[in-house]
């Protein structure tokens, strides 16, 4: 099956999550996204979601998959300004393209709002972007950290807009900076080099379980 998800007020292909299933509840993820997802951490790396005990898949606008003929459960989201779609669709034998429409209810970006999320992890800059696009979200602060010694994301940081992004999906690479008695501090359009190290004293938010005032006193004279 060959499948498009199309945005009603363009009539064009529209990045969304989606989730077919059977009337007995079987999944049929599309080409390239798992059956079974799993959402601990470094698990997965696919561009897929799981909410409560259903898994969804994250595409681009266009989808190649199986699907059985005969009755098939759908869902599709984008977002809040999209209505969302539950609904039974029907294969028929031989079939091999479906069109999935969704209708915008509200345009905030043109009223100058933009939705932000500031706070992600364990994604790549492009898995990020597709995600985002699905989510209809404008903004994204993918941050590195650091895992006592393991390091994410650090290889994404550019200091300035990554070049995943889009006119319509804008992303960056900060850090999260971590002090376990001082808190948590993410850092949205940081430019230049990080600040290192990113995690530190205390068990489990850093290699070394020790003070290290430098970096605390980098954070406070720090600007993004």
């Amino acid at each position: 099956m060959h499948g498009k998800i199309i945005d009603s007020s363009t009539g064009k292909p529209t990045a969304a999550r989606v989730h077919f299933r059977s009337p007995g509840g079987r999944y049929f993820p599309p080409y390239g996204h798992t059956h079974e997802v799993n959402d601990n951490w470094f698990e997965d790396y696919g561009a897929d979601l799981l909410l409560g005990d259903i898994p969804y898949a994250y595409i681009d606008g266009a989808f190649q998959g199986e699907l059985p003929v005969g009755d098939v459960y759908v869902e599709v989201s984008k977002g809040f300004e999209f209505e969302p779609i539950r609904q039974k669709i029907n294969i028929k034998s031989g079939q091999r393209e479906l069109e999935i429409t969704i209708d915008r209810n509200s345009n905030l970006r043109k009223s100058g709002w933009v939705t932000v999320d500031t706070h992600t992890h364990f994604l790549t800059p492009e898995t990020a972007h597709l995600e985002a696009a699905a989510e209809d979200i404008n903004f994204i602060n993918l941050l590195a950290a650091q895992w006592g010694d393991l390091y994410t994301n650090v290889g994404d940081i550019t200091g300035e807009v990554s070049g995943s992004s889009s006119d319509e999906t804008i992303f960056w690479v900060g850090s999260e900076n971590r002090q376990h008695f001082m808190g948590h501090i993410n850092l949205m359009g940081a430019t230049g080099s990080p600040i290192f190290p990113i995690w530190m004293n205390g068990p489990t938010e850093g290699l070394h379980w020790r003070s290290d005032s430098s970096g605390d006193e980098r954070m406070a004279g720090r600007s993004a």
